[in-house]
């Protein structure tokens, strides 16, 4: 149901409403994730697709791309749109073909859209980073770890020493229905930052379209690891073996770095400036 209008103008919905509306097709979705029905960039792509219809019934796209994300998108194992029960209606069938410029969409994937159409009112999209990213996720080339609740910096850091990078969804009622607030640390005063569900998702995906730059990606997997070597009781630092003309110890850091704990090492070098931590660990986690 589309929100009522005051004044000729669309009222935006309470995250209550849009909670109690989405949630059915999150938990279908959600569900056929689960027994392996879809996959994981289908079921964030559907999330997105759900909440940007909700938010702007028959308004959700500014039309077709000027240039398809990738040629090849169409080898990507993508679920069809009419197999998600409720997404079709949600998008509304007329709506979406005349976007698209299809006389049918019986076989329109999830993937499909997001290589094809332009998403309206998304934050920082005029390079269609959204787009791409589920894009390119879908042909294997976004090392995404999907989770369901908001990992811990040290969590955050492991994940991007392996060169992944956490995209949290949240699922639940309670999460949907209420904003999520971050405390900016290396701010004066600690301003609160708020996101809702939504937003939370799309930032994510947008550190995603950073960590993933050609220009920085090793060099960002590489500050991780080393965070990660400091004060590791596991690791054997690297020597080169002129006999042999080889590094020794040179798979130790795969295997050493989950034992990795900085912040015991910052607070002993640092006179345990707490405060000094915090904002250290607020950069980890929103590299």
């Amino acid at each position: 149901p589309d929100p009522k209008t005051v004044n000729g103008e669309m009222k935006k919905r309470s995250l209550d409403e849009e909670a109690k509306l989405i949630l059915p097709i999150i938990e279908s979705v959600l569900s056929s994730f689960r027994c392996a029905q879809i996959s994981d960039f289908d079921l964030v792509g559907i999330y997105i697709l759900s909440y940007l219809s909700l938010r702007q019934p028959n308004a959700w796209s500014n039309g077709r791309l000027n240039i398809p994300i990738s040629a090849i998108a169409l080898n990507s194992k993508s679920v069809l749109c009419c197999e998600v029960p409720g997404l079709i209606e949600l998008l509304c069938c007329e709506y979406l073909k005349k976007k698209i410029k299809m006389d049918s969409i019986d076989n329109l994937t999830v993937v499909d859209i997001f290589n094809s159409l332009q998403l309206k009112s998304i934050k920082n999209n005029a390079d269609n980073f959204l787009n791409k990213c589920i894009v390119m996720w879908s042909l294997g080339y976004r090392p995404f770890q999907l989770m369901f609740s908001i990992p811990s910096p040290l969590q955050v850091l492991k994940q991007q020493a392996f060169g992944r990078r956490v995209l949290t969804m949240f699922t639940t009622y309670e999460e949907l229905s209420k904003m999520h607030t971050a405390k900016l640390t290396y701010m004066a005063g600690m301003v609160d930052h708020n996101r809702d569900a939504f937003d939370f998702l799309v930032h994510d995906c947008k550190h995603m379209e950073h960590f993933i730059d050609d220009s920085t990606h090793y060099e960002q997997i590489g500050f991780c690891r080393a965070m990660l070597l400091l004060n590791n009781t596991q690791y054997k630092p690297m020597s080169f073996n002129h006999e042999t003309m080889e590094y020794n110890n040179q798979l130790c850091i795969e295997k050493v770095i989950e034992f990795g704990h900085p912040k015991e090492y910052f607070l002993q070098t640092c006179g345990y400036d707490l405060q000094l931590w915090m904002e250290l660990e607020y950069v980890i986690s929103d590299m």
